[in-house]
């Protein structure tokens, strides 16, 4: 049987511009913290991290998150236009290779 947790929630935070929403769940012997960027309504990419200290795992998942970013060779770019200030964010992703 899986263990339960003894607590647990749901918030939202900024890193390097992204909005970056955190899962985590409490449990006798660790912290299991999820790190999940929204790219597209329902569409994410997650990072893991499990560790007995919720700074240390929070640190993980989003590094997780970051390397799994990396590995689908994902780039974000955010510019502001100068008359509104308003922030525009641009997301990209290397072009498949042989895709012939």
């Amino acid at each position: 049987m899986l263990p339960i947790p003894k607590n647990s929630g749901t918030f939202w935070t900024e890193y390097n511009d992204l909005r970056i929403r955190i899962s985590y769940g409490i449990y006798d012997s660790h912290i299991s913290v999820s790190a999940s960027y929204y790219i597209w309504e329902n569409e994410s990419i997650v990072g893991f991290c499990k560790h007995t200290h919720l700074r240390m795992a929070l640190k993980g998942a989003i590094k997780s998150l970051l390397n799994e970013m990396e590995e689908w060779g994902m780039d974000i770019w955010v510019s502001t236009r100068p008359k509104t200030k308003q922030k525009a964010k641009f997301i990209f992703f290397q072009a498949e290779e042989n895709l012939d």
